[in-house]
């Protein structure tokens, strides 16, 4: 009679009647393919606030990913196996949403994913068979949802199939830069001595994402034909 193993591994498999070994023989068993509903992840990095994770604009944030099967078994490391693949999708309210595919979602495990770059990857840690980081850096300040897929079963007419998690993003405005700010100028900055003009400045991080506070500042004039400066 076939007898079903679940957990994989080396084993001993023997036929005994009456107390007395028939026939042994030594067999291995090795770990089914990965599904989506055997992953588990861990070390939210930074960790859960609120149940979300909460990251200025351009932080990389991450999580581990422990790949199994559905029996709990740990897959063997193969480069080209199906547990490298993956796919993920990040949306949030009025942000456009940022995707990679099966296929296009790998990087080194040095690589920090970057808004203008890579915004989201996985890396193959290769410590532990079976264990990888996924990583997104959003530069939009939003609340973002990340859903993280297996690759082997992601489907993107039907976004239930593959999915590993959704993860709640907090993405907020990062320091004020003069990169992101943006200023307004009058069409000519010639005035009678004694009048005013109106320079209108808005200050925003680096992604453009506004201030979220006060922002102290400066305007400075020079004076071109005589030494004098002005704050």
């Amino acid at each position: 009679k076939n007898t079903g193993f679940v957990a994989a591994g080396n084993f001993t498999v023997a036929v005994v009647v009456n107390g007395q070994t028939m026939v042994s023989s030594d067999r291995t068993i090795n770990a089914a393919a990965p599904t989506a509903s055997g992953i588990t992840l861990n070390d939210h990095i930074p960790a859960l606030s609120g149940g979300a994770q909460a990251l200025v604009a351009g932080q990389q944030g991450s999580v581990q990913i422990q790949v199994r099967d559905q029996y709990n078994n740990i897959p063997a490391f193969d480069p080209d196996a199906e547990q490298e693949i993956w796919a993920a999708r990040a949306t949030a309210p009025g942000v456009p949403t940022i995707e990679c595919l099966p296929g296009e979602c790998s990087c080194p495990a040095e690589t920090k994913a970057a808004p203008t770059d890579q915004p989201l990857c996985f890396s193959n840690m290769m410590e532990t068979s079976g264990t990888f980081a996924a990583k997104f850096a959003l530069g939009a300040a939003a609340e973002y949802k990340v859903a993280l897929f297996l690759g082997s079963e992601f489907d993107s007419s039907d976004l239930t199939k593959g999915l590993v998690a959704t993860l709640p993003v907090v993405v907020s405005a990062g320091a004020v830069s003069a990169v992101g700010s943006r200023v307004t100028m009058p069409a000519s900055l010639d005035i009678v001595a004694g009048t005013t003009k109106t320079i209108e400045i808005f200050p925003a991080d680096s992604y453009g994402n506004p201030a979220a506070s006060f922002v102290d500042f400066q305007v400075q004039m020079y004076g071109i034909t005589e030494d004098r400066k002005s704050t």
